[in-house]
């Protein structure tokens, strides 16, 4: 690419980046029409909540939105780094890969960037380049590429030396009762917006073709106000100093419109700030605390001559940005980005090229060397708790909080092996060793390593096994042993000793819903959104319950919201496949198990249901036997037998009174639930009992037969084979009840299993003898010979005890 120029014929593109800017503030003030421009610029654009990446980071979020990579790959991975004479602001030379603006630089267009972080120090492109660092007091030199715009810079600082008391009473009155420290912070943060402002000004008066502006002041007085006006937020209220933060971010707004009208302007949040019930009002005593204040849904509007409004857009993600702007300028994707290009966001754009990777195709230059100390800068990350000055090693905790970071990366990114192995060497010797537990808990149940998760429990003592969230994570680890109902009583209890968040009433609603109680799980999965309405794993979970009661209308609706949140949930769009399958549309549905397909190539059903709608899928079957104890299941796989089918079943439970001719089962069945596996079934046949179907591997096609006994026959049996007396004078009519709607359950989840085809077959017309009827479905159905002679023989109405009528 070296020699590669083009000369742009789009429109200039800005990137505006508001730092920590939350739609519920921003609906708020746009509906009392505090926000003119902002609300301009929303009825004539596109706009969507924007998926933040963990950690919740600034330096390391803003460097995922010009490069596409995660922090574990761009490599900036904090606040501060170890420079040669101590602890220093991170710089970009931490960053292993090109930026945007290098990129785009490379191949001939002109940029300018204002202030991003990190971005200390300059970088050579082509067009003005200001750092972060310039903005400091005192740290003008070196800052800036090209040098005359260093004087720029100062002649900034002179003309605006402090924010004075006029501009300060507009976002707090009655400044003389207020904190003094609160109001020399808020000084020093409007003071450096200001400088930022004016140079973006002064920038939008020379020509350039992608524009990258940065404004940190909104999350920095955001979380001011949490510090100083704590009551006021945690009632909901916008804090005054709030409201008047995003007006003066309007107020630039409405004038950087006006300087570039020809342009496509992207406003956009690396996260937002969280309002919910949620939001800790005690922030957690370890480093970068204030981001558990964040929200992982920042804003993102756009608008312009090139914005189509009406794109059709789900689950954006900060790694979005990049790959979207390399293909806005007709620049190929880096195959290794794991975002993707917003495709239908403008308007006349063909499909992306590709690459495998920029990295290494593009040179990074820089102007200087870092700022080896900004005394000033550090002070102001102290302040608000993102980093600790008062660490005894400080290098010992750069390069474990740079370790932490890069393991939570990790994890976000599924590469949950390498993120325990970071976590395995810090997680008992370091001083912030309750994070690492969390973290190494987290990654135990991501990988479903039971043994690993219980020597991880084993290890821990009585008082941190009593933390509210490792007893969570002790109840996942129950459901994911199948343990369920111990899993919800574990949860059930967290919740009672007030231990409440979305995610505990989620997985609460999940480990419902795996137990087919879809009416409580739904309520389960309701409150976790009371809580944070944001929360897309309990909107997926309200898909699913919706789905499987057949409500299709609430399952188009909770699914969509699911997935503008978040569109990496795999099973939602086999759900919609399915969905589409069932309303005549394979082309849509063909595309809905693509995308399933691409996010989770082992999702088994997506596979199978792929093979069927290809026409490539086995022609053998796995023959199953289904119902409840006592409904005939044994008789039926006698007559397989029969019929010359192979019958899977190892003898460990021998034949006795009750059934004289043996069980058929299979001691492999009951280990499903336990993650067990089994072994190659196809062309030979199986007992299931009822409540272990949904653990069959979905990996090969089924026709399954569930024998039908009426109930009271059915419960009259298995009373008699407990040793227990029951007749129709004492019938336990609630069992009865339950068993009927739990019939009514798995036969509806029967129905939208597109890898099992069944019928039902009734057992007092089995054991009647020769139904011609019966003997004809049999056949067709199974595609084998059932004749009257197999019958006859396997059949003794002798044991169809307990008859009714």
């Amino acid at each position: 690419m070296a020699n590669s120029k083009i000369t742009s014929t789009k429109r200039p593109l800005l990137l505006l980046g508001w730092d920590g800017a939350e739609w519920d503030v921003i609906d708020s003030l746009c509906e009392r029409e505090e926000m003119p421009h902002l609300s301009q610029l929303r009825n004539f654009g596109f706009e969507a909540k924007l998926a933040s990446l963990q950690p919740m980071l600034s330096p390391l979020l803003w460097t995922s939105v010009v490069t596409g990579k995660r922090a574990h790959e761009h490599g900036v991975l904090g606040f501060v780094e170890e420079g040669l004479s101590g602890i220093r602001p991170v710089s970009s030379k931490q960053r292993k890969v090109p930026a945007l603006w290098n990129i785009l630089s490379e191949a001939g267009l002109r940029c300018q960037v204002l202030n991003w972080w990190p971005s200390n120090p300059p970088e050579k492109i082509k067009g003005p380049f200001v750092s972060n660092l310039a903005f400091a007091d005192g740290l003008s030199d070196h800052q800036a590429y090209p040098a005359s715009w260093v004087e720029i810079i100062q002649g900034l600082k002179e003309a605006f030396p402090e924010a004075d008391a006029a501009i300060l009473e507009g976002f707090i009155p009655d400044l003389e009762q207020q904190d003094p420290k609160l109001l020399q912070a808020l000084g020093q943060i409007l003071k450096r917006s200001k400088w930022q402002f004016e140079l973006a000004m002064k920038m939008l008066t020379e020509e350039a073709d992608c524009r990258f502006f940065y404004f940190e002041a909104l999350d920095q007085i955001q979380h001011l106000a949490t510090k100083y006006f704590p009551a006021t937020s945690a009632e909901g209220e916008i804090p005054e100093i709030i409201r008047a933060a995003y007006r003066w971010h309007d107020a630039m707004l409405g004038s950087i419109l006006s300087r570039a009208a020809n342009h496509n302007v992207i406003v956009l949040s690396d996260h937002g700030f969280n309002s919910s019930a949620e939001r800790p009002h005690d922030l957690p005593d370890v480093p970068a605390a204030p981001a558990a204040e964040h929200n992982p849904f920042g804003i993102f509007i756009a608008a312009g001559p090139d914005v189509n409004p009406e794109a059709s857009l789900y689950g954006l993600s900060l790694l979005d940005i990049c790959p979207s702007i390399l293909h806005y300028f007709s620049l190929p994707l880096g195959r290794d980005m794991s975002g993707r290009s917003l495709d239908g966001l403008f308007k006349e754009r063909g499909p992306a090229s590709s690459i495998p990777t920029w990295d290494g195709l593009v040179a990074v230059d820089f102007s200087a060397a870092p700022e080896q100390l900004s005394a000033e800068l550090l002070k102001d990350l102290e302040e608000l708790e993102y980093i600790d000055l008062c660490q005894g090693a400080p290098q010992l905790f750069i390069r474990e909080e740079q370790a932490y970071n890069a393991a939570v990366s990790l994890k976000e990114a599924g590469d949950y092996s390498e993120a325990l192995n970071l976590a395995n060497q810090y997680w008992q010797a370091s001083p912030q060793a309750y994070r690492w537990y969390i973290l190494k808990g987290r990654l135990h149940l991501a990988l479903k390593d039971g043994q690993g998760f219980r020597d991880f429990w084993q290890s821990l003592s009585t008082e941190q096994q009593a933390f509210g969230q490792l007893r969570f994570f002790k109840a996942i680890h129950l459901l994911q042993e199948g343990q369920s109902e111990a899993a919800l009583k574990e949860m059930k209890s967290l919740a009672a000793a007030g231990f409440k968040s979305a995610a505990l009433f989620s997985e609460m609603g999940h480990a419902l819903f795996l137990a087919a109680h879809y009416s409580a799980a739904d309520t389960y999965f309701n409150q976790a959104l009371s809580l944070n309405s944001n929360y897309s794993s309990a909107w997926n979970g309200r898909a699913q319950v919706a789905f499987a009661q057949g409500d299709f209308e609430k399952f188009q609706s909770f699914a969509n919201r699911a997935l503008e949140l978040k569109i990496f949930q795999p099973q939602l769009h086999y759900l919609w496949a399915q969905y589409y399958i069932e309303n005549g549309d394979p082309t849509s549905a063909a595309k809905a198990l693509s995308a399933c397909l691409q996010m989770a190539p082992k999702h088994l059903k997506a596979q199978q249901l792929k093979e069927q709608m290809e026409d490539h899928s086995s022609s053998e079957y796995t023959y199953i036997v289904s119902g409840f104890p006592r409904s005939g299941t044994s008789l039926m796989m006698s007559l397989l037998q029969a019929a010359g089918l192979e019958v899977l079943e190892d003898h460990q439970r021998q034949a006795d009174e009750h059934n004289p001719r043996g069980y058929y089962e299979l001691e492999a069945v009951k280990k499903l639930p336990l993650g067990g596996g089994l072994a190659k079934s196809e062309g030979k046949a199986l007992k299931v009992i009822a409540p272990l179907l949904n653990y069959l591997p979905a990996d090969r096609r089924y026709k399954l037969l569930w024998m039908d006994r009426p109930l009271l026959e059915l419960i009259l049996s298995q009373a008699k084979m407990r040793g227990e007396e029951a007749s129709l004078t004492n019938f336990p009519f609630q069992k009865g009840q339950q068993l009927e709607a739990e019939q009514k359950r798995i036969q509806q989840w029967l129905n939208l299993q597109p890898h099992i085809e069944w019928i039902t077959v009734s057992y007092p017309k089995l054991c009647a003898g020769a139904d011609a009827t019966l003997l004809a479905e049999l056949s067709a159905f199974l595609g084998i010979n059932i004749n009257a002679d197999m019958l006859q023989a396997r059949v003794d109405p002798q044991l169809h005890r307990n008859k009714i009528g």
